[in-house]
């Protein structure tokens, strides 16, 4: 088995090492929607703004690999209990590795599926009467994402997708974080 995954690592190596490499700059702005549940109840569900920058490469006109960092504007939400108000505080920030196949070339129009690993940091602030409680972290992320990619010029293309993100939080209490982001964004093309 270990001999399959060498061969097929290096097989994927090689291929890209030979592949033509167009170099871009990503700039996306969207909207996300994010639900946060403890024990299978509703913790947390929010949405704002969301925006992020990405390096990438295009590898054959068909296959893209991507790295970028997302950011968001922090959630906050406020739950009446018996003892008073809970108010709660969530920040975090995404880094991402994604690979693309662009598929449909079509006048200038790209059908696109992706998917990505990465990590997510975050922040959460807990608030009832005067005591406070701050907890940090970092979690395994997995993505998935499909769009449309038009050509505006020959070096720069507007981007239309979707993205979902699940956060695999290692909580006992916490379960998984999803994220659903409808985003628009530029591939500005240095080559």
């Amino acid at each position: 088995m270990k001999k399959l995954a060498a061969i097929l690592v290096f097989g994927l190596i090689s291929n890209l090492a030979c592949a033509e490499v167009t170099p871009y700059l990503h700039l996306q702005g969207g909207y996300h929607a994010t639900h946060i549940k403890a024990e299978e109840e509703t913790l947390l569900r929010d949405s704002g703004a969301i925006y992020g920058i990405g390096v990438g490469g295009k590898l054959d006109g068909k296959y893209r690999l991507e790295i970028n960092w997302l950011g968001r504007d922090p959630m906050h939400d406020e739950l009446p209990t018996t003892l008073g108000v809970v108010k709660l505080t969530y920040k975090a920030d995404m880094f991402m590795l994604n690979a693309y196949r662009d598929f449909l070339k079509e006048g200038g129009t790209i059908l696109y599926l992706g998917a990505g690993v990465g990590l997510t940091k975050w922040k959460s602030s807990t608030t009832l009467l005067s005591y406070e409680v701050n907890e940090n972290g970092r979690e395994f992320t997995g993505a998935l994402h499909a769009g449309l990619i038009g050509e505006m010029s020959k070096n720069i293309s507007v981007d239309f997708g979707v993205s979902w993100y699940h956060v695999f939080v290692d909580e006992a209490k916490l379960s998984d974080i999803d994220n659903f982001i409808p985003h628009m964004g530029f591939h500005i093309y240095l080559k």
